[in-house]
């Protein structure tokens, strides 16, 4: 029985997946600048949510006056619905993602800003922080650089805080 759920469920996120990528490229075309911009992921999330069954109960005000850099343990791979369903804001992830099949896609149309690993991918990177920013999008950021359990905090990629500590990314 809980095949055929997990199943179902699948079949229902694939769906979804396959309706929501032309919609959202659209959408992208016409807000890309615009706080309007996130309303296409942020439904795409929700339902995500929804077809899993997923309850997200948040405590606390969050700030949408201003930038806000979000920061946490990335634990598994509900934190993009519960954080993209909740927030508007921008993932910042590592430039791997992009090439992994259908969620690489999501990412990309979503206007995630990637991290190379190299340092000589810096400038490119602050640059994309920068138009993020300016465009009035906040970030979410997973300084770990992967995904844990969460028994245990792993070192920070030094790189990626480096860039908001400098002067590079002032005035944004």
């Amino acid at each position: 029985m809980r095949v055929i759920i997990a199943s179902i469920k699948l079949f229902f996120f694939a769906l979804l997946c396959a309706v929501i990528i032309p919609i959202q490229l659209l959408w992208l075309f016409a807000f890309r600048n615009n706080r309007l911009y996130f309303v296409v992921p942020t439904i795409f999330n929700r339902l995500t949510l929804f077809i899993f069954r997923i309850k997200v109960e948040i405590t606390g005000k969050l700030s949408t006056d201003k930038h806000v850099i979000y920061v946490g343990n990335h634990l598994s791979y509900i934190d993009i619905p519960v954080l993209g369903g909740n927030l508007l804001a921008t993932f910042i992830s590592k430039a791997d993602v992009k090439q992994w099949p259908v969620f690489g896609t999501l990412a990309s149309i979503s206007q995630t800003v990637y991290i190379e690993r190299d340092r000589g991918a810096a400038i490119k990177c602050i640059e994309d922080i920068k138009k993020s920013l300016s465009a009035g999008r906040s970030l979410i950021l997973f300084p770990e650089g992967t995904s844990t359990q969460g028994l245990e905090v792993l070192p920070f990629k030094s790189s990626i805080f480096e860039l908001f500590l400098s002067d590079k990314l002032k005035d944004n």
